[in-house]
């Protein structure tokens, strides 16, 4: 099947078929729906589950890392505008939503990758110029790594939790669609046998005796001829 949802425009996969009709569904928005299929054409013919669509840049790994680069050199460039008017303050200020950008659309691996940059850029450029003591730069460091790092699980956690709430809706729509498509052929063949029932008999009763074959001969040769009976005489009581 190599037609796109009309929603989100992703992979449609196909559930279960009948002889007229076919169940689909949408990985990606969770939509299941039954079409009417052709009945002229060729059902032998039909294509089996389609296979995934390709993977696209956002979801492979040059792309989630490429998108964890451009989260963090984002939020430096904006902290580095903002150093006029706020100064050296809250160096991490604005790398902690990147990390949380990254950890929700990159992954485990981005998300570190990103907390860990973060974490040099910000002491390197702006921790540095404070001028404080080596274990309070550290610390402040060491607590945005920790911050950086609870992000990131708890978004794992999230994702996983929200991939297998999909997944086990989108075995209930296929099992449903098979138990429809299950219950059609039932009631489909229990159909079709009652109406060859239905004209089987119908054409037994009527072949029972044919017009004009030798059951009518038989009758005919049995029965009286209606001259013979007027032509025969009436007998008395006391004949």
């Amino acid at each position: 099947m190599s037609r796109s949802c009309e929603v989100c425009r992703g992979e449609m996969e196909e559930f279960a078929r009948t002889r007229s009709h076919v169940w689909i569904g949408c990985r990606d928005c969770q939509r299941s729906w039954r079409e009417v299929l052709d009945t002229t054409a060729d059902v032998t013919d039909a294509p089996g589950p389609p296979l995934r669509a390709s993977v696209s840049v956002r979801e492979s790994m040059f792309g989630q890392y490429a998108m964890a680069a451009a989260a963090v050199t984002l939020a430096f460039l904006v902290r580095l505008a903002l150093k006029a008017p706020i100064g050296n303050a809250s160096p991490f200020l604005l790398f902690t939503p990147a990390v949380m950008v990254v950890a929700w659309y990159g992954g485990v691996g981005p998300a570190v990758a990103a907390t860990v940059v973060g974490a040099l850029l910000g002491n390197h450029f702006f921790l540095s110029a404070i001028g404080e003591p080596g274990i309070e730069r550290w610390d402040r460091v060491v607590l945005f790594l920790l911050v950086g790092g609870l992000i990131t699980s708890l978004t794992t956690v999230l994702k996983a939790s929200r991939r297998r709430l999909a997944e086990g809706l989108w075995r209930e729509q296929r099992a449903r669609a098979e138990a429809e498509a299950a219950n059609q052929t039932k009631d489909d063949v229990t159909q079709n046998t009652a109406m060859t029932g239905w004209r089987g008999s119908r054409a037994a009763r009527y072949d029972a005796v044919p017009f004009g074959g030798r059951g009518s001969q038989l009758i005919g040769a049995h029965s009286p001829d209606r001259r013979q009976l007027s032509e025969r005489p009436i007998l008395s009581p006391s004949e």
